[in-house]
């Protein structure tokens, strides 16, 4: 007699749980200890594709400063500025995601675009100051040739007079005299453009000097408020 089949038990269907039930069963099999570590972990590498573009960054800005690109190139230099802040604050904000889920793509992007406008800037801040000093220079040379013209004027009216004492019109003149010299320290501490600004108003000064003394007008008022700087 043939002994009796036991038909054997169906395998269980294979399934996968859904990604909440999984991430459960992890909580369960690792201490709750491991996550903390891996914050610690991350922000302990917050220094890695963030640290260097900060510092290559730094370094460029600072070589932009040394060029005067804020003085002499502002916009450039506030653009390069103001990107080097929105890839900071970007760096900021994925070091401070969970470790999987930080991305710095953006952030590396915003550094190379500061680090291109900063080297703009340094560029225009270097040509732009090599410019104005010349236009200091050259506003120094119209400004000593336009006192000694008022000079001339101012003493031709005296003999005009018989020899007067010159009246206010020579006191003036003393003014533009010291601010020759005040020019000239201007040209020497490098700031260029307030030098250039003070010849322009010098020469100003002198052509209404010189205008003044030609009427014959020696007690002719200086103009409010006094003073060129």
């Amino acid at each position: 007699m043939m002994p009796r089949m036991v038909p054997l038990p169906s395998p269980m269907p294979s399934f996968r749980l859904p990604p909440r039930a999984r991430a459960r069963r992890l909580r369960r099999r690792f201490p709750a200890a491991i996550v903390p570590a891996a914050l610690a972990l991350g922000l302990l590498s917050c220094g890695g594709p963030c640290g260097e573009e900060r510092e290559r960054t730094r370094e460029a800005l600072a070589k932009a400063l040394s060029a005067r690109a804020d003085l002499y190139a502002p916009d450039s230099y506030a653009k390069a500025a103001g990107l080097a802040d929105r890839a900071e604050a970007e760096c900021v904000r994925q070091e401070r995601r969970f470790l999987p889920r930080r991305t710095y793509s953006r952030a590396l992007g915003l550094h190379s675009e500061a680090r291109l406008s900063a080297e703009k800037a340094a560029k225009e801040g270097s040509a732009s100051e090599g410019l104005a000093r010349q236009q200091a220079l050259n506003s120094r040379y119209v400004a000593i040739e336009s006192v000694e013209n008022a000079r001339i004027s101012v003493v031709r009216a005296r003999k005009a007079k018989g020899g007067a004492a010159g009246g206010s019109l020579m006191d003036q003149w003393d003014r533009l005299h010291q601010a020759l010299s005040e020019m000239q320290r201007r040209i020497d501490r490098t700031e260029y453009l307030p030098a250039r600004d003070l010849g322009e108003r010098i020469v100003r000064e002198s052509v209404r000097i010189q205008a003044a003394a030609n009427r014959g007008d020696l007690d002719a008022p200086a103009p409010a408020p006094e003073g060129l700087y």
